[in-house]
């Protein structure tokens, strides 16, 4: 008995025809797949690039193809396209002419030729003024000319302060390098001198960036909020970058918590206190199992402008003095975001899920960034300094940083030079409207985006 005979019908090979048209089935369904399966991963990479661009970053860049090389046509209307440099503003004017032994007897005089050419030019510029001096024998006092704008309260020029400042912060060179750069201009000054330039200097800068920020904030009513290390007086700490679309604003201290992002927020070391029924509620979630929240009602509706008044009126109550430290911290917290909320204009907040930032506000506004990219970018600039820098060797030195680091990042936010900038504030020449005004007048933008530095 042969084998075929003992296999089943069903078994049997099947004929050409048959295994022709199977395979014509495989391969039609193989390709409806593959197209299918392209179909879809153009699908997914759409709603990726979607996604990237709600949240402010550049989708799959497009590759087109390559083209052949340029007709020679096209290459000459290229080359025609200069990149004018007329446009650039000329401090100067000079006038080569040229040597009349150097020109044949048929020479012809045929105009100029205009080349624009960029320079700087940094020397020293020593100034000895006179003051002069009179005497009223009548009034027993002696009258003195004024220096001019920008020349007073140091021994240094308003040129070498600009300077200081925009190299230290801007072009980040730490203060040594900057003392060794200015000596070999020809500039007495130690390194000590150079520190007390860049931390006595953020004094006239405050008030403005302080009003910018709060101008910021009453515009699109919200802010970013974000937090990176620190190294302050050889201790670890924390750097809380607040702002928006119109300002930036930093903060480093030595504690990472809801009170220090509140302070952040507010941008003040004074915190106020106030107790209502979300502060008592917040309380409660925290402590479920106590009566604390039952004791805390005595003290509702009042505001406390002091922390001092706050710790000694309701911290410092016999009924409150016995629960343990972390209850007492509720109560700071919940007494705390309840001031915040009530005075200051920010309703929205965008961060991360980090613990220090819950609770605070909560983010139920559409028209507002879904994501926190642009703290998180203005974060970089702090991470460099630090990189650099390593340590803030005092607070002084940390709140200058933080003030000229936020007043750089709102002029890159509202397109103003930074180096322009200080130089008017500097020179006190206000030729730039006040930061605040600029935020206010700006016009508001469709859908905010990250920023890159």
């Amino acid at each position: 008995m042969s084998l075929s005979s003992e296999c089943p019908a069903s078994l049997k090979t099947p004929d050409r025809d048959s295994l022709i048209r199977i395979i014509s089935e495989l391969t039609t369904r193989i390709l409806n797949l593959e197209e299918e399966n392209k179909e879809l991963k153009n699908l997914i990479q759409a709603m990726k690039d979607e996604i990237r661009r709600l949240k402010g970053e550049k989708g799959r860049p497009t590759i087109k193809p390559s083209l052949p090389d340029n007709p020679p046509a096209a290459k000459k209307q290229q080359r025609s396209k200069k990149w004018k440099k007329s446009a650039k503003t000329i401090t100067r004017r000079v006038r080569l002419p040229i040597s009349k032994e150097l020109l044949p007897e048929d020479a012809r005089y045929k105009g100029t030729r205009r080349i624009v050419i960029q320079d700087l030019r940094i020397e020293p510029d020593n100034v000895e003024f006179e003051l002069e001096r009179y005497y009223s024998a009548r009034e027993r006092k002696t009258y003195e000319s004024r220096l001019p704008p920008g020349y007073e309260g140091s021994s240094f020029g308003p040129g070498i302060r600009h300077l200081v400042l925009a190299l230290h912060y801007q072009a980040r060179m730490p203060q040594k390098l900057l003392q060794t750069f200015l000596l070999g201009m020809g500039v007495r000054i130690s390194e000590g001198e150079v520190a007390f330039l860049l931390v006595i200097s953020a004094a006239r800068f405050q008030a403005e960036h302080e009003a910018a920020c709060r101008a910021g904030v009453q515009k699109h009513g919200y802010q970013h909020i974000d937090d990176t290390g620190a190294r302050l007086q050889g201790k670890n700490g924390t750097t809380i970058v607040t702002g928006n679309e119109s300002f930036v604003a930093y903060r480093t201290g030595n504690y990472k918590n809801r009170l220090a992002a509140l302070r952040a927020l507010w941008r003040t070391d004074m915190l106020c206190y106030s107790l209502d029924e979300d502060a008592i509620a917040y309380v409660k979630r925290k402590l479920p199992h106590t009566t604390l929240d039952t004791i805390l009602r005595r003290f509702k509706t009042h505001v406390y402008s002091d922390g001092r008044e706050f710790e000694e009126k309701v911290l410092g109550h016999p009924s409150i003095l016995r629960f343990n430290p972390q209850a007492l911290r509720y109560v700071r917290e919940a007494a705390a975001i309840t001031a915040f909320r009530a005075s200051d204009p920010t309703k929205r907040l965008v961060c991360d899920d980090a613990n220090q930032f819950k609770g605070l506000t909560v983010l139920s506004f559409p028209q507002i960034p879904l994501h926190n990219n642009p703290c998180e970018l203005d974060v970089r600039e702090k991470v460099l300094q630090r990189k650099i820098r390593n340590c803030h060797r005092s607070t002084a030195g940390a709140r200058a940083s933080d003030l000229f680091l936020g007043l750089m990042g709102t002029c890159r936010k509202n397109k103003i030079s930074y180096w322009k900038f200080l130089k008017d504030r500097i020179y006190q020449t206000h030729t730039i409207p006040e930061l605040q005004k600029i935020i206010a007048s700006s016009p508001p933008r469709a859908s905010p985006t990250a920023t890159s530095y």
